[in-house]
């Protein structure tokens, strides 16, 4: 059995509804799972899917996860496209309100 496959989806980031651009953050959403920045993990508790940006070993050693608000997603999305991976980590010192840097400097 074939486990993987090539696709090509078209995303609309954004929609022009009434002349204002509106995040799709749905397809936001999916680009940043495909790119592995945001992974889903699951509340064994209740049994719930949650969603965590992949910030492993940024911050301190073994820090894999940092969750974030639905608000967020279009945020996140815009910094990750405009700085790449140092827009991620950006966006989690903000959220915690630390410095950008490495742990190891």
């Amino acid at each position: 059995m074939n486990y993987s496959e090539t696709i090509t989806i078209k995303r609309n980031y954004y929609f022009e509804i009434v002349g204002e651009k509106v995040p799709n953050e749905e397809d936001m959403l999916a680009y940043l799972l495909d790119e592995g920045i945001v992974f889903s993990g699951n509340d064994y508790g209740n049994g719930t899917v949650n969603l965590y940006i992949n910030i492993n070993d940024y911050f301190a050693p073994a820090s894999d996860a940092e969750s974030f608000p639905h608000k967020d997603i279009a945020k996140l999305f815009e910094m990750y496209r405009e700085s790449g991976y140092n827009g991620v980590a950006q966006y989690v010192a903000d959220k915690r309100g630390i410095n950008n840097k490495k742990w190891k400097e």
